[in-house]
């Protein structure tokens, strides 16, 4: 075949390849019309349902170009989880506006919240459902994983310590309560906001309540004697409650009409001297009064008076006090206070008594130099040994006081000389650094 006959026939299959491919693209054409024609018929969404998904191509020739587009998708996806943790947040937030007693608005919302790191907007949502929904257990129990979430992701700030404390007292758990406000000023020792908040907290409230008020009458009506207790009552029913409510109810065993007024239960008009007391308008009397004298952010302390009078030669009159720690609803001792080691508790105290008494008045100084003069040697009689072991007896492990304005007052009953003298205290200002510890000292 010559250069002529091949060229021309090259020119015949250019020409039949060419042809070919034409009647290919009609007839796709006419396929893709058919599919749309087919898909518009039989409804759009089933037929899309159907297609095979477009696959991208794999090849790569271009590297800056790939590594752009890749950019371009990865900043399209981050804005559409952007969009997304918009919408739901709105969502949500729609959602407790239109259902505010609905739990899962709330949870919903503070989980959305935090996937954006937008913790006290999370902690707001919480304490928010909260207060709408205190007893709901469910909520509240899912409110306390997200709280302690937070924690681990801010561990300081402080409305996530006080939004979890308010989710374990609505659940009356008042031990994790504290727990959790402590745990935060662990870590925030400096927040006076979260410090505040605590002692608040741990502050109880109570009223004063007369617990007990019995009666002894005769025959003829006439009251012959009387007893009552007056004592804080305080709300609530944790254990720290329990234990002050308790112990102040265990006074009123011991000061019922039988327990103070045994003897006088007989028949009184048996009794010449009490029968004609009581006709002239006498009776028997035992009068316990508490009331707060004191209290810190830590401490709440009482005083209590007591009078009575059993138709002897005169009456009598004591004060009592307790100091509480609020954090347990333990009672405090004296040597819980003082700063000085328990050994030497006594002999200071008593040194500091004679002190204190000397400076008040002239039997005051009398009792100094009496003091002084037996320990010397000078004087040596019982009633003097007496005194002064009585004095040292109340100075020690049982020592009766409370906390008060003016310093912690240690009490001595009226007989600690003779009757005359009546009831003595030491007052200890809150100065003293040299005897107090620094958590009581001004």
């Amino acid at each position: 075949m010559n250069k002529k006959e091949i060229k021309s026939n090259r020119s015949k299959h250019v020409i039949v390849i060419a042809f070919a491919c034409v009647i290919g693209v009609l007839l796709s054409s006419c396929t893709l019309k058919t599919t749309e024609t087919n898909e518009s018929r039989t409804g759009g969404a089933e037929a899309a349902a159907t297609r095979t998904p477009r696959i991208r191509d794999t090849e790569t020739p271009n590297t800056d170009e790939n590594n752009e587009t890749d950019t371009n998708n990865e900043t399209h996806d981050e804005a559409d989880d952007e969009t997304d943790d918009e919408t739901s947040v709105d969502y949500y937030k729609r959602l407790i506006a239109l259902e505010p007693y609905n739990p899962n608005g709330y949870i919903d919302l503070a989980l959305a919240y935090v996937e954006q790191n937008s913790v006290d907007e999370a902690i707001d949502t919480l304490r928010d459902g909260t207060i709408k929904l205190p007893d709901d257990a469910s909520f509240l129990n899912e409110a306390i994983k997200i709280f302690d979430n937070i924690i681990n992701i801010n561990p300081k700030s402080a409305d996530v310590y006080i939004g979890l404390a308010e989710v374990y007292a609505a659940l009356a758990d008042e031990e994790a309560s504290l727990l959790s406000l402590e745990r935060g000023i662990d870590n925030l020792p400096e927040n006076a906001k979260l410090t505040e908040y605590y002692y608040k907290s741990i502050m109880p409230v109570y009223d004063i309540q007369q617990t007990l008020y019995q009666e002894l009458r005769g025959d003829d009506g006439k009251l012959i004697a009387y007893s009552e207790y007056n004592q804080p009552v305080f709300q609530g029913d944790s254990i720290r409650i329990q234990k002050m409510n308790e112990l102040f109810k265990q006074d009123t065993v011991g000061v019922t009409i039988d327990n103070v007024f045994g003897d006088l239960l007989e028949p009184y008009n048996d009794r010449e001297h009490i029968y004609n007391d009581v006709q002239n308008g006498a009776f028997g009397e035992n009068s316990m009064q508490w009331q707060e004298s004191y209290r810190t952010e830590r401490y709440i302390s009482f005083i209590c008076y007591q009078t009575w009078y059993s138709f002897g030669a005169h009456g009598g009159f004591e004060m009592y006090g307790r100091t509480f720690d609020l954090r347990t609803g333990e009672i405090l001792k004296l040597s819980d206070i003082l700063s000085i080691s328990p050994d030497n508790q006594v002999d200071t105290l008593y040194n500091e008594y004679i002190a204190y008494q000397s400076g008040i008045d002239e039997y005051g100084e009398y009792l100094a130099e009496l003091a002084q003069g037996y320990e010397n040697g000078q004087w040596s009689d019982m009633s003097s040994q007496y005194w002064i072991d009585s004095v040292k007896e109340q100075c020690g492990e049982n020592a009766v006081f409370c906390l008060a304005d003016d310093g912690v007052n240690i009490f001595f009953h009226q007989y600690t000389f003779y009757y005359a003298v009546g009831a003595s205290s030491l007052v200890i200002p809150y100065d003293r650094y040299d005897l107090l510890k620094d958590i009581f000292t001004a």
